[in-house]
């Protein structure tokens, strides 16, 4: 098994959680990564924000977008282990 694919099982190990302790933080998790997303969003948006730092607030709502959607699905998958 590649280093890759090791690092994939223990990220899906990770979000094998079961106590509501930790689903409370996987819960926190999604909260502030939607927080920064839409922080960097009305940045993209507004009016007063002009060229690269249109463009790095972009970049880093594409970031923070990829995140959370990685953060869910590996948690989707871990559910699947789980069944």
């Amino acid at each position: 098994m590649s280093e890759q694919n090791n690092a994939k099982v223990d990220a899906i190990k990770a979000f094998m959680f079961r106590s509501q302790e930790s689903a409370d933080l996987y819960k926190g998790m999604l909260v502030v990564c939607d927080l920064a997303l839409q922080i960097e969003m009305s940045k993209v948006m507004s009016a007063n924000t002009l060229g690269e730092a249109r463009i790095h607030s972009a970049g880093r709502m594409d970031a923070i977008n990829d995140l959370l959607l990685e953060f869910q699905k590996l948690r989707e998958e871990a559910q699947k282990h789980m069944s």
